[in-house]
């Protein structure tokens, strides 16, 4: 396999040390491990629009920044594309190969391409977004989303906090806070991700750590009897889910959310709530919460490498 994985523009909004590594086993990149895993034994490059760097992961697998994907003049022949982000000019970029399988991958409102669009695969979070994909006449299938195996990982910690939730405060984007919030002052949680300015004076009984880079987030997962997911908003496949699994933090994740709930929410993982019955879920699973084997599950049904195989037996040369 010769793989090219298209990815968005370079981010401009933080510091180089979280978005520049000389080694793949340092890299908290999800989609960079990814593309290495679907590639491995044969030869990958992951690219992303506006930089100018070249990263030699291994001899198999390159990182490339290009000032423009319409105007590189890279020598590269691939013969699978994977497009991730669903951008207009990934799909200009992905037509140059003509004989290349061509996967698509969106995000927001672009999760399924319009008709007629060249995809030989059309990856989705949800059997609705499976619907409307196969409906638009793509061959689609249901994705796994991993977590990066390399960073997150069980930590053996004190288990000092009832419950976790790791978002970022978000205007235009309903993470759940004030929801979670109103609803648990009776309980200890750790709060992880930009806060609203004076949240940490209203609700005494959080813990408000701000942002964490991924490295600090297996710990703070080790901390936390559960998980929680209260997005009221339109994300599909929050990749919060499998990181926690993966540190062996089960999940309580709210109906709202886009998933393949029957792959990610097991009685090993999980449950699935809604705000008419999220307090009693939450203090059900908080008394069950060592009965959870999320860790395990994650391992045996989520990890990078069973993503990676599915990519893998999917694709057609």
């Amino acid at each position: 396999m010769k793989l090219l994985f298209l990815r968005g523009q370079v981010p401009s909004d933080r510091p180089k040390e979280q978005i520049m590594f000389d080694r793949l086993a340092d890299c908290d990149d999800m989609w960079s491990q990814l593309a290495s895993e679907i590639c491995r034994g044969g030869y990958g490059e992951i690219w992303y629009e506006k930089g100018s760097r070249v990263t030699r992961y291994t001899n198999d697998f390159v990182e490339r920044w290009v000032p423009r994907y319409r105007t590189s003049k890279i020598s590269f022949s691939p013969n699978v594309v994977f497009a991730r982000g669903g951008f207009p000019y990934m799909l200009a970029e992905a037509v140059k190969y003509a004989d290349a399988f061509k996967i698509h991958y969106g995000a927001g409102q672009r999760i399924v391409p319009k008709k007629g669009q060249p995809w030989d695969l059309v990856l989705v979070d949800t059997v609705e977004q499976l619907d409307r994909a196969q409906r638009n006449g793509y061959h689609a299938e249901l994705f796994i989303k991993p977590a990066a195996d390399n960073i997150f990982k069980p930590k053996k910690m004190q288990r000092k906090y009832d419950i976790i939730h790791v978002a970022n405060f978000n205007p235009n984007a309903n993470k759940g806070h004030r929801f979670l919030f109103r609803r648990l002052k009776s309980y200890k949680v750790l709060q992880v991700g930009t806060p609203r300015p004076r949240w940490e004076h209203k609700w005494p009984n959080v813990n408000f750590r701000g942002w964490m880079p991924r490295k600090s987030l297996p710990a703070l997962y080790g901390m936390a009897k559960i998980a929680v997911v209260v997005t009221m908003g339109k994300d599909s496949c929050p990749r919060v889910i499998s990181e926690a699994l993966a540190c062996d933090c089960p999940v309580l994740v709210n109906v709202t959310t886009q998933l393949w709930y029957d792959k990610y929410i097991t009685p090993e993982t999980g449950r699935i709530t809604c705000k008419a019955t999220f307090e009693d879920d939450v203090a059900q699973m908080l008394k069950d919460w060592e009965s959870f084997n999320a860790g395990a599950y994650y391992r045996r049904e989520l990890s990078m490498s069973v993503a990676a195989a599915r990519v893998r037996g999917l694709i057609r040369f």
